[in-house]
């Protein structure tokens, strides 16, 4: 299965996630963190986003117990969508749009 929403990030520690890593682990720890993402989301609170949008997520799943994380709002703003019309590479070249290497320091 092909995931839509692969990379993530975690507002309150300020990292990047891996949809395939978090759905990796066993079934109670995912049902664990969707519990967790709904509780989030009647709090007004904003825990784990798209890296593209920082729009909420949620995870979702099929009749085959395959997960994924599915934007909460489909606002337009997005380019990952179920039927999205940009590539991976052009994903990845507003992903990154601006991010410069960092200067080296002489310590």
């Amino acid at each position: 299965m092909k995931r839509q929403i692969q990379e993530l990030l975690n507002l309150k520690y300020g990292n990047e996630l891996s949809a395939n890593d978090i759905f990796a682990q066993p079934e109670d720890k995912i049902f664990e963190l969707r519990r967790k993402l709904t509780e989030c989301y009647k709090n007004n609170e904003d825990y784990i986003v798209c890296s593209l949008c920082y729009q909420p997520v949620y995870i979702a799943g099929n009749i085959k117990k395959e997960f994924f994380f599915k934007h909460r709002h489909e606002r337009g703003d997005c380019p990952i969508k179920t039927k999205g019309k940009y590539s991976q590479e052009e994903i990845n070249r507003m992903k990154y749009n601006g991010v410069k290497e960092s200067k080296s320091i002489n310590i």
